[in-house]
């Protein structure tokens, strides 16, 4: 199953992505 894992890790880091993203909004828009 390591299709799957390698989809769960990319997931991971998809997350990971994404809230780094939310803050450098967060930090823009104050």
């Amino acid at each position: 199953m390591s299709g799957y894992r390698t989809l769960w890790f990319v997931n991971f880091e998809l997350e990971r992505l994404i809230f780094q993203v939310f803050l450098l909004v967060n930090k823009l828009g104050k």
